[in-house]
């Protein structure tokens, strides 16, 4: 359906709310949450670390994770992939 000369076509309503801000468009409020006990030390670094990327704190873990499954040897990547995937067939 296309526009009248000199009319404007109608414009979309804006979306309420923050976009979606997960790793993969996911709304971060789905996530499952995880609650645990850390050092002082180390909540401080992951809180200096998050405050100077600008990152949340859940996406700097996320990223350090990824990191260190990468410096993995093979053979653990892949033992790690196999526990994954009997975790997931399992829940």
């Amino acid at each position: 359906m296309g526009h009248i000369k000199g009319k404007k076509p109608p414009a979309r309503a804006p979306r309420l709310g923050r976009p979606p801000a997960g790793s993969r468009g996911e709304r971060v409020s789905d996530y499952t949450q995880l609650s645990l006990r850390l050092p002082e030390s180390t909540r401080a670094l992951l809180d200096a670390i998050s405050g100077m990327t600008g990152e949340p704190s859940w996406r700097v873990i996320d990223q350090a994770l990824e990191a260190y499954v990468q410096r993995l040897p093979e053979e653990e990547r892949r033992l790690l992939q196999g526990v994954q995937q009997r975790r997931a067939r399992d829940n």
